[in-house]
C-alpha cells in the first residue's frame, strides 16, 4: 500500500502544482471571480479521490484478512464488504449531487464553467503523469 499511498501524494502534489499555476494565471488575466470555483472544483475532485483510494485500501486490506479465514468468515467479510461498498456509494452520490445541485442555484454559468475546469485538474495532472511515466520509459528503454 505504500506504493499507492505514494502514487496519491505525488498526484495530489501535482494538482497543487496546477491549481497554483491555473489561479496565478487566472488573477494575472483579471479573472479573480474564477479562483474561488477553480479551487472548490479541485477540492471536490481530491475529497472523491480520497475516498476511493481509502475505500480500496480498505478492501484490500480486507482481501488480505480472507486469506486461510473459514468459509463463514469468508462470508462475513464478504457481506461486509458489500456493505461498505453501498454505504460509500450511498453517502457520496447524494451529497455530490446535492453540491451540484446547490451549485447551480448559487453560481452563475461562468463560475460553474470554472468549477468544472478545477475538477478536471486533477484528472488532469493523473494523465500527464501517466503520459510522463510512459515517455520516461519509453526513453529508458531506447537505451538499451
Amino acid at each position: 500500500m505504500d506504493e499507492t499511498r505514494e502514487y496519491v501524494q505525488k498526484t495530489l502534489r501535482a494538482a497543487g502544482i496546477l491549481a497554483a499555476c491555473a489561479s496565478l494565471c487566472l488573477a494575472n488575466f483579471g479573472l479573480p471571480w474564477a479562483i474561488v470555483p477553480l479551487l472548490a472544483g479541485l477540492a471536490l475532485a481530491v475529497v472523491l479521490l480520497l475516498g476511493w483510494w481509502g475505500f480500496i485500501q480498505a478492501l484490500v486490506q480486507a482481501a488480505k484478512k480472507t486469506v486461510g479465514a473459514s468459509a463463514g468468515e469468508k462470508s462475513r467479510r464478504k457481506t461486509r464488504t458489500v456493505a461498505l461498498f453501498l454505504l460509500f456509494a450511498l453517502v457520496k452520490y447524494p451529497l455530490v449531487g446535492a453540491l451540484i445541485w446547490w451549485l447551480t442555484r448559487v453560481w452563475a454559468t461562468r463560475e460553474l464553467a470554472a468549477f468544472v475546469i478545477g475538477f478536471l485538474l486533477l484528472h488532469a495532472a493523473i494523465a500527464l503523469r501517466a503520459v510522463g511515466k510512459i515517455l520516461t520509459e519509453q526513453g529508458t528503454t531506447d537505451k538499451k
